[in-house]
Formats: structure tokens, sequence, C-alpha cells
């Protein structure tokens, strides 16, 4: 991951806001994108259901095995669990 993207950053580079609002036709109901590394992909947040925690969405299909059926993985439950290893 390159960038955490925030709330209300006053850039819409740094924004979830923004970034979530250009691709909300590509991503599932009730899903944010939280950060991205460059070309490569987004970490999203699946906000409820039984799907609910952190993925890594390949958009861009850096992946061999990623294709139109399947290219979200999932990392962690919760924000919590994601965010541990990095403070």
């Amino acid at each position: 991951m390159d960038i955490l993207l925030g709330i209300d950053t006053g850039n819409s580079d740094l924004d979830t806001d923004s970034w979530t609002d250009d691709y909300i036709s590509d991503l599932n109901e009730n899903m944010l994108i939280i950060g991205h590394s460059y070309e490569h992909g987004f970490i999203v947040l699946q906000c409820c259901g039984e799907d609910a925690g952190i993925y890594y969405w390949d958009h861009s299909y850096e992946f061999d095995y990623s294709d139109d059926e399947l290219n979200t993985y999932f990392i962690t439950n919760t924000f919590s669990d994601f965010i541990k290893p990095i403070i």
C-alpha cells in the first residue's frame, strides 16, 4: 500500500470520498476505497454484511489469476487488525 486515504483532507488525491466516487460503479454496495498502491490496486473496506472486512481490489488485473469474476482478495476482518502492523 502506498497511500492510506483520509476523510475531508482538503486534497482530493488523498480523500476516500473522492476515490470512492470515481469508482462507485465498480464497487460493491457499502464499500469504500481507503487506500491504494500506485498503478496496481486499492485497499477497500466492506462496511457491513457477511462479507464485512478489508480487501485488496486488483482493479488493474496485476495478478495473473485476477479476472472479471475474481479480483478482490480478503485481507482481514477489521480495520484495527489491518492497521495494527503499520502503527
